[in-house]
């Protein structure tokens, strides 16, 4: 296949006859060029969250740049500030702090408190104003699907981005403030003898990351804005819409550890961020699969067949899921046809993403692919898919001959209970009949004693 072909199919979305990939809109880039490495669906609008910080920094580093504010300047905790709801430092209403600590405190613990009162800062008093100047900074940009109602991304359904919009509004901070590129790698933030550890899971886990900023509310999923340096090559990862913080970690990484392994470039078209198109349409709402039911359905052992490839292990479904979501991302122009889903290994706690239905040939050159990049794959015959099916069925049946036993534990322990009831109230009658007993004798005593006295 040529190049230019092959990279082309890495950059649409897989379609298996399974069920489809879950994952949110994707994007990696070159911070310096531009250039796009992967996309998937990276014009659909989603809910910004937290990201929304990166503009209201950005906001801030212009102000600095400028000369109208300095790093050192002090602001004030006002009380519409204060009032704002968590994530927040919950400083009391004119308490002071410089705007380098307001900086750090957004990027590290997403502080809305400290993110009103630092856009009033900047805008002379108005939190209103200071969107204003967000939302005219967004369309300077060249933002065009990105709208912000607030300062610090507390979920508003008119709060809009996508995945394109953030990664220029990232490469924008990149470029235009190289001197501030500290404050989004910053590992912690200390308050007194407080060390509030920075959100943002890929920074001190893997090799050469640096920033930038994660972002949550139940309509948007776990997103993350994350860059990575290596050997003087910058690269950003804008993912959305996870269910969960790890899977969100985990698969940001995946996909900068395959764009930072493989030197191609997008070269279908124009390859650069501002090329890509963004889609008209409603933002989609993660509530109900991630704040309400975060649960994956899992592939049924006794329906793979032919032969396929085991992606890793994990102690997580959630985990395992976005790692098959973004395997097959990388990977699919190698396994059309086949089916994916995660599997639970039979009596184990391991849930395993997993290819199956596809030819001998094919995993071989996946398993291949996948170890040149350092990535976890086994080639798995159908001997051993009809191995663990019977396994898994084995398991079921002792999982089910357990369970019957407990339900009859359960069933002769209420009986017992109630036998005991039932002879506890025979013997009731006896127990009165022996409480009587020593109260007559004693009105017997005290008649005879009454008649005595009367004789004397």
């Amino acid at each position: 296949m040529p190049i230019k072909a092959f990279i082309a199919s890495v950059l649409m979305l897989l379609v298996l006859t399974a069920a489809p990939a879950v994952a949110g809109p994707s994007l990696v880039f070159d911070a310096r060029s531009g250039d796009v490495l992967l996309a998937h669906k990276a014009g659909d609008a989603w809910h910004p969250a937290s990201l929304t910080k990166l503009m209201t920094v950005y906001v801030t580093f212009r102000a600095v740049q400028a000369g109208k504010m300095s790093l050192k300047q002090k602001i004030k905790m006002t009380k519409q500030a204060a009032k704002q709801p968590p994530s927040k430092l919950g400083f009391k209403p004119g308490s002071q702090f410089s705007v380098d600590f307001a900086i750090r405190a957004l990027m590290v613990r997403s502080a809305n408190d400290v993110a009103v009162a630092l856009g009033q800062a900047v805008s002379g008093g108005s939190e209103q104003r200071f969107v204003n100047m967000m939302n005219a900074n967004a369309k300077r940009l060249g933002m065009t699907a990105t709208h912000f109602v607030n300062p610090h991304g507390l979920h508003d359904p008119a709060q809009i981005t996508t995945a394109r919009d953030m990664g220029i509004l990232a490469a924008s901070l990149i470029q235009e403030f190289p001197q501030f590129r500290s404050y989004f790698s910053q590992t912690h933030l200390k308050i007194g003898k407080h060390k509030l550890r920075n959100r943002n899971g890929l920074i001190g886990r893997m090799k050469g990351a640096d920033g930038m900023k994660t972002g949550f509310v139940c309509a948007s999923g776990f997103n993350l804005v994350a860059s990575a340096t290596r050997n003087g090559r910058q690269l950003v990862a804008v993912v959305l819409g996870h269910k969960a913080a790890a899977p969100r970690t985990r698969f940001a990484e995946l996909l900068l550890e395959a764009a930072f392994a493989s030197k191609r470039r997008y070269i279908g078209g124009n390859g650069r961020i501002a090329a890509l198109s963004n889609r008209v349409g409603a933002p989609a709402n993660m509530r109900k699969r991630v704040c309400h039911k975060r649960g994956v359905k899992l592939a049924r052992i006794k329906e793979m067949s032919g032969w396929g490839v085991t992606l890793g292990k994990y102690r997580g479904p959630l985990t395992a899921e976005a790692m098959l979501d973004g395997q097959t991302l990388l990977t699919r122009s190698l396994i059309e046809g086949g089916k994916a889903g995660v599997m639970r290994v039979p009596y184990t706690r391991n849930y395993v993403p997993t290819i199956w239905s596809i030819r001998q040939e094919t995993a071989l050159n996946l398993c291949s692919q996948l170890k040149s990049r350092s990535n976890h794959c086994k080639v798995v015959p159908p001997s051993k898919f009809t191995e663990m099916a019977r396994l898994s069925k084995k398991e079921a049946a002792e999982r089910a001959a357990r369970k019957a036993r407990k339900a009859k534990k359960k069933r002769n322990k209420k009986a017992k209970k109630k036998r005991r009831k039932s002879k506890q109230a025979k013997r009731k009658p006896n127990t009165a009949k022996q409480t009587r007993k020593p109260v007559e004798q004693k009105s017997i005593k005290v008649e005879r004693k009454s008649k005595r006295i009367e004789r004397q």
